[in-house]
C-alpha cells in the first residue's frame, strides 16, 4: 500500500495506479500450548477494485504470528509467479495472466509495501475464515468469494 508511512490517507483500501493490479496478503494464526494452526491468503484486484483471483491456505504447528505471515508472503508470490510462469497449466486464467503480464512487462521496478489493517481487511478476512470458520480446504478461484463481495464493492467504491 502507498504512502502508509506518511499518514496521507487513513481511509481503507486504497485502488492502484491506472493500469496495475494490487495483490494484498493476509494471515490468521491461532495458537495454543497443544497445537497452533494459520491461514495465508491473497487478492488480486486491478485498478477499478475488481477481484481477478483469490487464493487460501491454510498449515499447522506454527510457532508465532510472524511465521504465517512471512509463508502468507512466500505462498503469494510463489503461485503468482506459477501463474504467470505457466500460464498453460491455468487455462482458465489465460485472459488474466496475458492481461498481468502485459502490466508486469511495462514495469521498471517493484514494491513490496507494509499496510495498515484497515486497507488489507479482504485479504486478511480470507484468511481469518480457515481459522476461525475452519475452511481449510486451500484453493485459487477468478472473481471474488462471494461471502465477501459487500466489504469488496464498498472498497472498490473509495
Amino acid at each position: 500500500d502507498l504512502n502508509t508511512s506518511t499518514g496521507d490517507h487513513d481511509g481503507g483500501w486504497v485502488k492502484p495506479p491506472l493500469g496495475f493490479v494490487k495483490c494484498n496478503i493476509g494471515s490468521s494464526w491461532l495458537g495454543s500450548n497443544q497445537i497452533s494452526g494459520a491461514a495465508s491468503a491473497w487478492i488480486l484486484r486491478d485498478e477499478k477494485g475488481k477481484t481477478l483471483v483469490h487464493s487460501r491456505r491454510s498449515y499447522s504447528y506454527m510457532q508465532s504470528k510472524t511465521e504465517p505471515e512471512l509463508w502468507s508472503m512466500l505462498w503469494a508470490v510463489e503461485r503468482t509467479r506459477e501463474v504467470l510462469t505457466n500460464p498453460t497449466l491455468f487455462p482458465q486464467f489465460s485472459r488474466i495472466i496475458h492481461t498481468i503480464q502485459s502490466y508486469l512487462s511495462e514495469i521498471e521496478m517493484w514494491s513490496l509495501d507494509h499496510c495498515r489493517p484497515n486497507r488489507n481487511e479482504a485479504a486478511e478476512a480470507i484468511a481469518v475464515s480457515v481459522t476461525r470458520d475452519h475452511r481449510h480446504q486451500s484453493y485459487i478461484a477468478c472473481n471474488a468469494p462471494v461471502w465477501l463481495h459487500h466489504l469488496l464493492v464498498l472498497e472498490a467504491q473509495a
